[in-house]
């Protein structure tokens, strides 16, 4: 019965942790960044990580690679500055996309204040 439950256990903590990792994270030269590239950071030259969250105009942990690369400066939010010249690495961002969207107008769902 034991053997039963870790074999259960087992089981279902693969198919969560799979189900989890929706994306994968690749490093690829900055050569190699397309218009539609997202990146979840960058590395220079010197080996210095620059986190997406970390950036000074954005919000998000992903950003579209390509406009940060045509910036003429990367700033951060601890206010370091860094070149696009600097950039060796992107770590480019793959995976499923958002499929869902938000309902339409005709396709919400009725309210109790909608009336027929």
């Amino acid at each position: 019965m034991e053997v039963l439950k870790a074999i259960l256990f087992t089981t279902v903590v693969i198919f969560a942790a799979t189900e989890m990792s929706h994306a994968k994270i690749e490093k690829i030269s900055v050569k190699r960044v397309s218009p539609i590239t997202k990146a979840a950071g960058f590395q220079t030259f010197h080996g210095k990580i620059l986190r997406a969250g970390d950036l000074e105009n954005s919000a998000h942990r992903i950003v579209n690679a390509a406009e940060v690369i045509k910036k003429d400066f990367i700033e951060m939010k601890d206010g370091e500055i860094f070149y696009p010249e600097e950039i060796e690495y992107v770590f480019q961002v793959k995976g499923p996309g958002h499929t869902s969207k938000a309902p339409k107008e005709d396709e919400r769902a009725p309210q109790d204040n909608d009336s027929n």
